[in-house]
């Protein structure tokens, strides 16, 4: 295993002056293959080595820091190169990401200054590119100071989560208009669960090409990793089959100790939504009897949010971050104006 050490002197703010061992580390490193305990440093399954072995195809690395030999703070992360340029991005199907902190024990205000200070450090042992870093972080990350203090913009996206309750309870806190759709949808649809991915993605893929649009995807990372959810329990594929038992809608979830996440959804070129929302019915169903948040995992704009409300959730922000050297933003621009030169449109 490649490792980079980084050893910082300061000590974390909030602690009391250390000795030179207890002194905070950062290193660079690839992920263990082992898998990783669910503690504080896994908030997510996106943080799980295995996740992230399977969405880059083991090219993730990762940057620790440690305090008196333990680790405290992990930031896992994907470099890769991009019109000659290095930069560092999400991996495939990882909607979420960002730092993982021990926060320790105290009152509020040490674990906040101790979430600060290894936050700092992490992005301190982050690699330097001569591209852009761009991160959407998770839900337990509440403010961007530590980034903001590193040179990063923030922008926010929002989500919409849906706390477990009765069945009763979540069906009565929908919109009539989605509680009818997703009625009607259930006298023509049956609802079933779909074990190989790869049917799953010829009917997405199909669908695409149905509608004239390109596929963004890396589709053997996509691949890998929903096998790998759907062998561990960690993932589930939900269909909506007509009366004749062909496919009409498919969505994607998986879940953590705290959530259920909507990941991917496809649907056949002449289907309307009531097949989506039927199956986004059932695995919100799902998570309540498992205790567990749904989250749908962003609202890229207003009809998704519209969308999402009607299923009674409450809007949550999610930060991202992001920073783009000069090159960067050059070569940006220029795509720009090449993009305006050839359109036809005017």
């Amino acid at each position: 295993m490649r490792s980079f050490a980084l050893n910082r002197e300061r000590e974390l703010r909030q602690q009391p002056k250390a000795n030179a061992k207890d002194a905070p580390q950062a290193k660079r490193e690839k992920p263990a293959k082992a898998e990783l305990k669910s503690d504080g440093l896994v908030p997510t399954i996106f943080h799980e080595s295995w996740w992230l072995d399977n969405a880059t195809g083991g090219r993730c690395e990762q940057v620790e820091v440690e305090l008196g030999g333990v680790t405290v703070g992990r930031l896992p992360y994907l470099k890769f190169r991009d019109n000659g340029l290095t930069s560092i991005g999400m991996p495939t199907l990882t909607h979420f990401l960002g730092p993982a902190i021990d926060y320790g024990s105290g009152n509020s205000t040490t674990r906040q200054l101790r979430g600060l200070s290894i936050a700092g450090d992490l992005l301190a042992a982050l690699p330097k590119v001569s591209g852009s870093v761009w991160i959407k972080l998770h839900a337990g990350i509440a403010d961007t100071i530590a980034f903001q203090e590193a040179g990063f913009r923030t922008d926010v996206q929002f989500t919409t989560e849906i706390a477990p309750d009765a069945e009763d309870a979540l069906w009565g806190r929908m919109r009539d208009k989605t509680r009818n759709v997703i009625r009607r949808a259930q006298e023509r649809f049956t609802v079933a669960e779909e074990a190989d991915p790869e049917r799953f993605l010829a009917f997405y893929l199909d669908n695409l090409r149905q509608r004239g649009l390109k596929n963004t995807y890396h589709m053997p990372s996509v691949k890998a990793v929903i096998g790998e959810c759907i062998g561990r329990g960690r993932g589930r594929i939900h269909v909506a089959l007509d009366e004749g038992g062909a496919y009409n809608s498919a969505i994607f979830t998986v879940w953590d100790r705290r959530a259920q996440y909507y990941l991917m959804s496809t649907r056949s070129h002449d289907a309307g939504n009531g097949a989506t929302s039927m199956l986004l019915w059932e695995s919100i169903k799902n998570a309540a009897a498992n205790d567990l948040v749904f989250d749908f995992d962003g609202a890229r704009h207003g009809a998704d949010a519209k969308f999402f409300a009607g299923f009674g959730g409450t809007f949550r922000p999610r930060y991202w971050v992001w920073k783009s050297s000069l090159a960067s933003r050059a070569m940006g621009l220029l795509g720009t104006l090449l993009r305006r030169g050839t359109r036809k449109d005017g």
